[in-house]
């Protein structure tokens, strides 16, 4: 069985001041723009994905108090409209 591939390649367009600052960052860090980029990217994807996961716990925490609450809500005002004639 043939070995796996574990690096995807991307292929991004950056302005030249972007570039040149990554260039920067990479000679201070011992970095080439390859694992400077990886890295960068690779940090947004995470933050991301945990952002969406709290927002989506809270949702799931919320959501059935907000249904409760609409629900009582709906009752009332079908009760206001039955009553009113």
């Amino acid at each position: 069985m043939g070995s796996v591939a574990r690096d995807e390649k991307v292929v991004i367009r950056i302005t030249a001041e972007v570039k040149e600052e990554m260039e920067k960052i990479c000679a201070s860090r011992g970095l080439t723009l390859s694992a400077l980029g990886a890295y960068a990217i690779g940090t947004y994807v995470e933050q991301e994905r945990k952002k969406n996961e709290l927002t989506q716990k809270s949702l799931d925490v919320m959501l059935p108090s907000m249904q409760t609450l609409l629900e009582g809500y709906a009752v009332e005002e079908l009760n206001r409209e039955k009553n009113s004639f």
